[in-house]
């Protein structure tokens, strides 16, 4: 099933930083990958001998930049990677065999391969993301997509957050949504809210790897504590029965206008 998969980094010519580490960790630590890889920009060509440059323009959005990718690939299935996100552990071929057959057994349209948001219910690695569970029910890492269907649910003008939130929404008239329990990847995320992430800076210290600061600066303490303290919220929510989420997120974010710490809330029912 190897050609009904492709991988593709989303990336933009302003995250070129980024594109020679995320390449070399699916080198380092997942050389037998039976699937063709493509990294996504702008207008900058990327060469490499085992990564295929998608170039669709001006960057005008994300959604527009991913349709524009996505006419560029011919596989049936598309695995979305970020181009701040890099292997940290060798990826198992025999765990991927596995999911192969879980797709090929259920035709899914989406398939999360993390565990988070969990479902409702499990059956084994499995769980099927159900039509009325909206909270975050479609996102961008990490997932494999019916290229059809992804298509189908982006919008052009849409940001990547927009469509993780709006999107969900819109998935709601497919069914075969469905998520692992075990995921296949280990891996550091190395940018927040468009810094350098002080702990993927040692890792990537670790293995001699040069960062431009100078393009790109470090998260401060104080910012990195305040990325840190948003993720105990996530994962309340996380454990909160999926037909909850939206309202507690909903109340959280009412509070923060209210105190003023936000201009409006995002997430509508």
């Amino acid at each position: 099933m190897g050609k009904d998969i492709s991988i593709l980094i989303t990336s933009c010519d302003k995250f070129h930083d980024t594109w020679e580490i995320v390449t070399q960790s699916f080198i380092d630590y997942w050389p037998d990958c039976p699937y063709d890889i493509f990294l996504m920009t702008n207008e900058i060509t990327y060469t490499h001998s085992k990564i295929k440059n998608i170039q669709v323009g001006k960057d005008e959005s994300w959604s527009l930049n991913l349709k524009k990718a996505l006419s560029q690939i011919n596989s049936k299935y598309v695995l979305i990677w970020l181009d701040d996100v890099f292997l940290s552990q060798k990826v198992d071929n025999y765990h991927f065999d596995l999911i192969e057959k879980f797709i090929k057994k259920n035709s899914i349209n989406f398939l999360r391969l993390r565990a988070i948001p969990v479902p409702s219910k499990w059956d084994g690695d499995f769980g099927e993301i159900y039509q009325n569970e909206l909270f975050y029910r479609v996102s961008i890492f990490a997932s494999i997509w019916d290229r059809k269907t992804l298509n189908d649910l982006l919008i052009d003008v849409e940001s990547a957050w927009d469509f993780e939130i709006k999107g969900s929404i819109r998935s709601s008239k497919y069914n075969k949504f469905y998520c692992i329990r075990n995921e296949p990847f280990t891996y550091i995320h190395g940018i927040e809210k468009g810094l350098w992430k002080i702990d993927a800076l040692n890792w990537l210290k670790t293995r001699e790897i040069d960062v431009d600061l100078k393009y790109r600066r470090s998260m401060s303490i104080e910012e990195a504590k305040q990325f840190k303290s948003s993720k105990w919220k996530n994962l309340f929510l996380n454990l909160l029965p999926p037909k909850y989420r939206y309202d507690f997120l909903n109340l959280y974010q009412k509070i923060l206008v209210k105190l003023k710490y936000k201009k409006h809330i995002t997430f509508i029912k």
